[in-house]
Parts: structure tokens; C-alpha cells; sequence
């Protein structure tokens, strides 16, 4: 019962460069990480140079006289690769060298010409975007335009409606007016004439005269009995 259990023994993680000599080992992958950024055990595949991993990928590939390296006139179209040794006798006899001025004085006008043509392509798209969006606005305030004459003729067409019917029901007024006006003075000529002893109808007197506010009137058979007479009212 007071029997000690042992802890498990934990397996340690040698360094990925131990086949170049790193003798390192760590109890995790943590600790495995950091350390790689320091190993200076990281070695070449071409020569036997050993380093970091920062020098091997930054520095190394520029002194390495095994690495192969591109012909400096791969940019105008020389695909020759070689060991660094190798690749600079070859630039001496390299058929772009003689041309490599002429050839990148081109390249560098086709690429200006091209940024050019670029610049004026987003030029043309600009302005063509702007022209579109002008034609858009001039079309929304046409329709704008178009409902507000619209609005206007309605209202136009509403007013000559009211006015219209404004001037009907005052010539009905007028009409009702002058109707009992007549209706009145031919009740007072009636009266006017009953007070003479005249008992002709109004309707076979002649058209009465309102003008001047006065009324003339002479009966037919009357007429050479009395004489001309003014009604003022």
C-alpha cells in the first residue's frame, strides 16, 4: 500500500539539425520552436557551409559558390542558370550583354507606355462613369421636370375648373338678382300706374328703361293721353 508510483519518464525532442551536429534536445515543441530560430547547425544542400536559418536564407545563397543562380540578363530573357563561379563567365559571353542597355531602355519604355495606357484606360472608365451618372441625374430631373409641369398643368386645370364654376354660380346669382329686380319694379309700376287709374297689364307696356336707375314707360293706349313719364327709384 506505501507503494511509490514513478512518475513516467518523458521522451525529450532532439533538434531537427542533430544529423549536423546539433546536440540539443527539449521536453516540448514549444521549446523546440524557440530554438530553432537560433540553431546555427542549419548547413547548405549544396556546399558544406553551416548556419541560422535568418543567414542561410538571407545570406548564404549570395556566397555560395556551389548554388546555382540565374544569368543577370534573365530580366530581357536569358535563361541560363549555373554555380556562381560558372554563371559570371558565362555573362561575359552572355548573347543579351551586348544588347542589355538597348533591351532594357525598351522594357522600360514598354512598361511606361503600358502604365500609360493604364493611366488613360482608368481615365476613359472615369469619365465614362461620370458620363453615365450625368445622364442619370439629367434623366432624374427630366422626370423631376416632367411631374412638376405636370403638378402645374393639374393645378392650372383645377383652377380654370373653380373659376369656372365661380363664374356660373355668379352668373346665376346676377340672373337671380336681376330677376327679382325686374319682379320689383314691376310690382311698383303697377302700383304707380293703379294710383292713375291705369289698370293695363305690365305686359303690354313697353320694355322698361333701367338705365340711369329710371324707368320710362309709356302705354300703348295711353300714350297720347298723358304724357311722357319718369319713374326714379
Amino acid at each position: 500500500n506505501n507503494k511509490q508510483t514513478t512518475p513516467p519518464i518523458m521522451n525529450k525532442i532532439n533538434c531537427l539539425n542533430q544529423i549536423y551536429g546539433c546536440e540539443e534536445s527539449f521536453k516540448s515543441q514549444h521549446s523546440l520552436i524557440m530554438h530553432l530560430g537560433e540553431c546555427i547547425f542549419f548547413k547548405c544542400e549544396f556546399c558544406e557551409w553551416k548556419g541560422t536559418s535568418l543567414e542561410l536564407e538571407q545570406n548564404h545563397p549570395n556566397n555560395c559558390e556551389i548554388n546555382f543562380v540565374k544569368c543577370k540578363n534573365q530580366d530581357i530573357g536569358c535563361s541560363i542558370e549555373a554555380t556562381k563561379e560558372d554563371i559570371s563567365e558565362h555573362e561575359l559571353t552572355c548573347f543579351f550583354t551586348p544588347f542589355s542597355k538597348t533591351f532594357r531602355d525598351i522594357l522600360s519604355c514598354n512598361a511606361n507606355l503600358l502604365e500609360r495606357v493604364n493611366s488613360l484606360q482608368e481615365n476613359h472608365k472615369s469619365q465614362q462613369q461620370q458620363i453615365i451618372t450625368l445622364q442619370q441625374s439629367l434623366l432624374s430631373q427630366k422626370e423631376e421636370f416632367s411631374n412638376v409641369i405636370k403638378q402645374q398643368n393639374n393645378a392650372i386645370k383645377t383652377l380654370e375648373q373653380h373659376l369656372s364654376q365661380r363664374e356660373k354660380f355668379i352668373q346665376e346669382i346676377l340672373k337671380k338678382k336681376e330677376r327679382k329686380e325686374k319682379e320689383r319694379l314691376k310690382q311698383e309700376v303697377k302700383t304707380w300706374l293703379n294710383s292713375f287709374g291705369i289698370t293695363t297689364p305690365i305686359s303690354s307696356l313697353t320694355t322698361l328703361d333701367l338705365q340711369n336707375n329710371k324707368i320710362k314707360i309709356i302705354p300703348y293706349k295711353v300714350k297720347n293721353a298723358l304724357p311722357k313719364c319718369n319713374f326714379y327709384i
